[in-house]
């Protein structure tokens, strides 16, 4: 791995404390469609007991040599008949704006769509996150619609922007 490149790194326990700082910072639980509530050490040690028992998902650290970790990636939802697949990532705000979530969304449909070999790479975004919308965009997805008022969070209803890239 070169300076500056994304890897991408099996979740451990080490990680834990990593993943739960970028769960309960501000900005970071703002994009996230759970409520924006702390969540403890505890919550995260059982978050992680849950996440070794589903085999429909794997969850990757995104490491940058010399940084350590920026992020992390989901593929979950795996549907091995239909060949299709949910992805996810989240930058730590410190780490945004230079490039690592394009890297990091472009390993993980790598990943899905060699390792796994599936067909359709979806993912569901806030309609408000036109940052990660261009993202997605500069990466192939293309916006398959809208779900009106799919998420309460906060207080409001938001709208959801459904995404999509296939083989």
């Amino acid at each position: 791995m070169g300076d500056g490149e994304i890897e991408l790194l099996p979740l451990e326990p080490e990680h834990l404390e990593f993943l739960r700082r970028l769960r309960n910072d501000p900005a970071m639980a703002a994009q996230v469609f759970s409520p924006s509530i702390p969540i403890s050490t505890r919550q995260q040690e059982l978050w992680y007991e849950r996440q070794l028992a589903d085999r429909s998902a794997f969850i990757f650290i995104a490491s940058v040599k010399g940084l350590g970790p920026v992020g992390y990636g989901q593929v979950k939802h795996i549907d091995r008949v239909n060949r299709s697949v949910e992805l996810g990532c989240h930058i730590a705000p410190e780490h945004q704006d230079k490039g690592y979530g394009a890297a990091l969304m472009a390993k993980l449909v790598e990943f899905a769509g060699t390792t796994l070999n599936m067909h359709r790479l979806c993912l569901e975004v806030f309609a408000r996150n036109e940052k990660a919308i261009h993202v997605y965009e500069k990466c192939g997805f293309l916006r398959e619609g809208v779900l009106r008022d799919k998420v309460l969070k906060d207080g409001r209803f938001e709208d959801v922007v459904v995404m999509s890239i296939t083989k």
